[in-house]
Order: structure tokens, then sequence, then C-alpha cells
């Protein structure tokens, strides 16, 4: 989205006889250029060549030659599938009402409920490690992993407000509704908040496998002083 606020800011300044910035019918500024959704789509295609590189990577660390489905090539497809929101909104310049309407508004639908249910599984079960979909559901009859840093309260929360707020971005990829000036900037500052609470876990998820990875090397020390003991 900043990127796309550039384009815009940049494009007005170049182009001079450009009088309304939320103008439909600008042909070079307006939401209607191709380089509103370009910029949109920009990071997210970035992400996803990172993600490929990622896998190719990994696999040849691995000595994998054969395609398989690692978690760099999911990663991949959360970015893919911002393209269809962004692409799909982009006609809603380029087509007559009624057919937006009744066949491409479907569509952008679809594909924004496509990307945030997505992007949410991914936040929640990848990112937070917090289990849900793959993880097996505790004693308690809940779907958090036991070793939580703060309340389970405070997690449920997370991932309901998290949820909810993850729309607001589908709304941030969407340029037929940059006119609607009020709205986004509630939009971007929803988003700004999400971002916000959701480093809380993520630090947390990192600062535990940190944990984890020393208490391995400590154990594996201890096994190794035990077999040269006994070896003695």
């Amino acid at each position: 989205k900043s990127l796309a606020d550039v384009e815009r800011a940049v494009c007005h300044l170049v182009v001079t006889d450009s009088s309304d910035p939320l103008s439909k019918g600008m042909p070079v500024c307006g939401n209607a250029s191709w380089s509103v959704p370009f910029a949109l789509a920009l990071p997210s295609l970035i992400r996803f060549a990172q993600c490929l590189r990622a896998h190719r990577d990994a696999a040849h660390a691995r000595g994998v030659t054969t395609m398989y489905m690692s978690l760099d090539l999911w990663n991949a497809l959360k970015y893919l599938t911002a393209l269809p929101v962004i692409c799909l909104s982009y006609l809603n310049h380029h087509v007559d009402a009624e057919e937006w309407v009744s066949t491409w508004r479907p569509l952008w639908l679809l594909a924004a409920v496509v990307n945030t249910t997505y992007s949410v599984y991914w936040d929640v079960t990848r990112d937070w490690e917090l289990g849900a979909i793959h993880r097996v559901i505790d004693s308690r009859r809940q779907l958090l992993r036991h070793d939580l840093l703060y309340s389970r309260e405070f997690y449920y929360y997370l991932i309901a407000s998290n949820t909810a707020m993850r729309f607001a971005w589908s709304y941030k990829l969407s340029s037929h509704l940059r006119s609607r000036v009020a709205a986004n900037l509630v939009a971007a500052c929803v988003e700004a908040v999400r971002r916000f609470q959701w480093i809380f876990v993520r630090v947390e998820v990192e600062i535990r496998k940190i944990a984890n990875g020393e208490r391995k090397l400590v154990h594996e020390r201890v096994e190794l002083a035990e077999a040269v003991n006994a070896a003695v």
C-alpha cells in the first residue's frame, strides 16, 4: 500500500495538469491507471519471489531434486492469493456497472475471503505456532499450545481481532475503493494496530525457539559428557 501511495504522489508531481487526485477519469494518475495495481502487487510479488528462492535454497541444502511442497511454497501461495484481489478490483474501472455487480464483484469478494482466510491461518498456525487446525487438541479441549507467555484469553482475543482486521487489508488492496478517503484512513490505522499486536506473539515464538535450541545444546553436551565418563 505504501508503494501505491508513493506512485500516486510521484505521478501528481510529474503530471502537472491533474487537479483531482481522486478522479476515476484521469488517464494517468487516476484509480484506473495500471500503475496503481502494479504498485499494490509489487510487495506481494517480491515476497513471492523470496519464498521461491528460500524453497530452492532449502531443497539444494537437503539434496532434494524432485518437487516437494515445503513451507516456503505454501508461504509463497499466501502472497499469490493477494493478486486476484488486486486484479479484480482493477477491473472495476474498465467494465460497466452492471457487469461489475453481476460478475466481477462476487469474484472480487471471493478472492478477498480466500486471501484473508489463508493469511489468518498462516498467522495462527505458522507465525504464532498456536496450533488450531494442524495440531492435536490438548486435554483441556483448547486449541492453543501448552507453553504460553501470556494468558489464554489474550491469545483468543488476538486470533479473533486479527481475523477481523485482516479484512481491512483486503480493503487497502482494492484500488476501486481508494476514493473513500475516510474509510482508507480507518483501514490503515486498523492495519497498523493489527501489525503492532501481531509482533508480540511472533517475538515470543522466536524467543521460545532460541530457548529450545539452547536446551537441546545443553542436553547434547550432557549426553556427550556422560558417554565420555562411561568410556573412561
